[in-house]
């Protein structure tokens, strides 16, 4: 996956994979939903919270690429230091947003999987 290998005793935790699939699922309907302005809060600091422990976790593992990409995601969705924009200009970046995680969710269980296989 993109030269990304991960030795089988340094395996990412579930708890990432599952961190980051409820990100994503949360922006998916942040996209598609009409929500008040407390699920919005509430959501930057979910994603903040699993990018950001995603991107730190990855880094020990030499995933640098995806890291730099998990550290963009916490930066845009950080709750301390919000990023302002009106409500209809926000859906691209959560559906951007759910697509990366979910990605990224994606090919940590893959690599994960295979390497428990070898």
């Amino acid at each position: 996956i993109i030269g990304l290998g991960m030795k089988p005793d340094r395996q990412p935790d579930k708890l990432i994979v599952v961190g980051l699939v409820v990100s994503a699922l949360w922006l998916w309907s942040a996209a598609h939903g009409y929500h008040p302005y407390a699920y919005f809060q509430f959501m930057r600091w979910v994603v903040c919270t699993s990018a950001g422990f995603a991107a730190w976790r990855l880094a020990g593992h030499r995933w640098y690429a995806v890291t730099v990409v998990l550290i963009l995601l916490a930066i845009l969705f950080n709750p301390i230091n919000p990023i302002h924009l009106r409500r209809y200009q926000w859906p691209p970046y959560d559906e951007l947003g759910a697509v990366v995680s979910f990605v990224v969710a994606v090919m940590l269980y893959l690599v994960s999987r295979n390497s428990l296989r070898s």
